[in-house]
């Protein structure tokens, strides 16, 4: 297993692989193309990603033996690679969502008390200072 970095800025990280199926989840029955990744490698992968600029173009490069070449190993690992990470980052999105849609309520309530507790003309739509108001007036 190698990282590196070369003159043109990509960030390389390279895999020796006794057979591709070393790449996926052995429990995984789906084909290739569609399996997850194996653990250990995942883990290899995305913490030398990270060791990266940001913005520096990642490239994956596997070492195998000739005898792995039917696989179409090329074409497989792009499309499973890049599967595999655009689920994991849809994931990680709708976890986001959720994280924000159960602060929301919290927030809104929050500011909807601060809101009426100002009771000025300019401010306070519910009451606009009419007569039995109950809120305190403060300046805005």
């Amino acid at each position: 297993m190698t990282v590196a970095s070369n003159a043109s800025g990509e960030a390389r990280i390279e895999l020796r692989l006794r057979e591709l199926a070393q790449l996926f989840d052995s429990f995984d029955p789906a084909p290739f193309h569609e399996k997850d990744l194996d653990r250990d490698a995942e883990e290899f992968i995305v913490s030398w990603a990270r060791e990266f600029p940001v913005d520096a173009p990642l490239v994956l490069r596997l070492h195998l033996p000739r005898d792995q070449e039917r696989f179409e190993p090329q074409r497989t690992v792009q499309d499973a690679v890049r599967n595999y990470f655009a689920y994991r980052a849809e994931l990680a999105g709708l976890e986001v969502r959720r994280t924000l849609s159960r602060a929301a309520p919290a927030s809104a309530s929050a500011s909807s008390s601060s809101w009426s507790a100002c009771c000025c003309a300019s401010c306070c739509a519910a009451c606009k200072g009419a007569s039995g108001c109950t809120s305190p007036r403060k300046a805005c």
